[in-house]
């Protein structure tokens, strides 16, 4: 009896002979992914002594929590040695390891499992600006940063945001490139900040372009809320820049303790900036203070401060 093969997303699992007694054969599968949100083709060869228009293969697939997707695809007519769907994966996967069961009369049940990967998509960023910061050691500079980043779908979050941060001069080259990764998770319909800080040596950038990407999701959490937001100003000359504040997890899971801060003028030009990170979680239902130094800002007087403290899971 020759081997069949079954092919998941354009790899190939083969179908080696054995199984089941009176079998025709059973599948052997390699190790196969699709992605959220794409259409993956499964093909299936099955070997029979002679043609029957009557044998019907079926398919069916589970997700990783062990849920059908119904309806997958329609029977496919085994009436030749090759049988074939088409299966539209949901956007929203879920990711990770789903299972596939085909049965076709005459032969035994074959199963595997393929991957599937969190469909990606483009975050909206928009407002992207630097400003120099006083606080220069020898030749280098440090200067703040902060762009808005928004999810506009009412049907997903969208969870481990990188953001890329490419600061060029005068004449369009690159002076640096600042990368986080996972930086955040924008729940459904939520604008958030990205903003932090980066040291340049030698060079003064001219232009700073910001864009994210992060993995769609089923929607699970909820914006923190953010209370009592204020800027305070010293009385030093020159005057530094204080935020304080309190964030309130008000969803039923844990969230990162990391968030973003930004300082504008009454015409909405950024005077300072930073994020912060590596602070405690946040449990359901609690709150965390907010209260950070800035220092000295750019060029202006301090008319508001923004905070985001994004809703990512602590896992």
């Amino acid at each position: 009896m020759v081997p069949s093969a079954l092919v998941l997303g354009g790899l190939v699992a083969l179908v080696a002979p054995g199984g089941a007694a009176g079998a025709d054969g059973y599948v052997f599968s390699r190790t196969s992914s699709a992605q959220a949100g794409k259409v993956t083709t499964v093909r299936a060869s099955v070997n029979y002594d002679r043609a029957d228009p009557r044998r019907v293969c079926r398919l069916t697939a589970r997700t990783p929590a062990g849920r059908s997707l119904k309806p997958i695809a329609k029977p496919a007519r085994a009436s030749t040695s090759r049988v074939g769907w088409k299966i539209k994966i949901p956007r929203i996967g879920p990711a990770g390891t789903w299972s596939y069961r085909i049965a076709c009369p005459g032969s035994t049940t074959d199963s595997g499992t393929f991957e599937v990967a969190p469909a990606r998509i483009k975050v909206g960023v928009s407002d992207a600006q630097f400003v120099g910061l006083p606080l220069t050691y020898q030749d280098d500079e440090t200067y703040g940063w902060a762009a808005r980043i928004a999810n506009p779908s009412a049907g997903f979050e969208i969870r481990e945001i990188d953001v890329r941060a490419v600061f060029r001069d005068s004449a369009g080259r690159i002076v640096t490139t600042v990368s986080l990764e996972d930086f955040a998770t924008l729940t459904a319909r939520e604008t958030g900040l990205v903003s932090g800080r980066v040291t340049i040596e030698g060079e003064v950038p001219a232009t700073v372009s910001v864009s994210a990407v992060g993995d769609v999701a089923k929607r699970q959490m909820v914006p923190v809320q953010i209370r009592d937001l204020r800027l305070v100003t010293s009385s030093d000359t020159p005057v530094s820049l204080s935020v304080r504040g309190e964030a309130f997890n008000v969803g039923r899971r844990a969230v990162r303790g990391a968030y973003a801060l930004a300082v504008y003028d009454a015409q909405g030009r950024l005077l300072n900036a930073t994020s912060v990170n590596y602070r405690p979680p946040v449990p359901a239902g609690q709150s965390r203070g907010i209260d950070e130094e800035l220092g000295q800002g750019g060029a202006g007087t301090a008319a508001r401060v923004e905070a985001f403290w994004p809703a990512s899971p602590d896992t």
